[in-house]
């Protein structure tokens, strides 16, 4: 019997580590510690090279609705990231803000649920954030996100916004 106790727990110790996964977002380079200042940012997406599924470009796959999900995606991290923080504070008016935040998008995904209802979807991201000095523009901290996906949605605009909503505040979270 203790035998197969001991069978038993191994084998969940070994399934528990198989499926715990590696983090989707995390700090590549440099330190978060500037996140916690009390200090203005502005922010700069880059969506110059964005894909969609790693193969179409991202403004052409959208056509008319570009605009609209870019301004989603701007809109719902900015304010995820206001919401959330402690420290630094993105205000793309602020003169004299401190530092600056490059978010390059390189791909946007969705991937279809498979439970539940049908034609809901998680949105995913590949992207990279920078953290700049403004006035030194040194580089100083560096948070990947691979395939970061949340914003389960039936709209794209609206689950792509959720997506970049959820990776703010798992920015917040370092």
């Amino acid at each position: 019997m203790k035998r197969i106790i001991t069978l038993f727990f191994a084998l969940m110790l070994i399934g528990t580590t198989c499926f715990a996964g590696k983090a989707k977002v995390k700090v590549t380079s440099g330190s978060t510690n500037c996140l916690k200042e009390a200090a203005a940012a502005i922010v700069e997406f880059d969506f110059s090279a964005t894909t969609w599924h790693e193969k179409e470009n991202f403004k052409t796959w959208c056509g008319d609705q570009y605009d609209q999900r870019v301004e989603a995606i701007k809109t719902q991290f900015e304010s995820s990231f206001n919401e959330k923080t402690k420290g630094m504070k993105i205000d793309n008016n602020a003169a004299d803000a401190k530092y600056k935040i490059v978010v390059v998008i390189k791909d946007l995904d969705r991937m279809q649920a498979k439970w539940g209802n049908w034609g809901q979807g998680t949105f995913l991201t590949k992207s990279v954030i920078t953290i700049y000095d403004k006035a030194t523009n040194e580089s100083l901290c560096e948070i990947v996100a691979d395939e970061y996906g949340t914003g389960k949605d039936y709209d794209y605009k609206d689950g792509l916004g959720k997506c970049f909503k959820g990776l703010a505040e798992e920015i917040m979270k370092l």
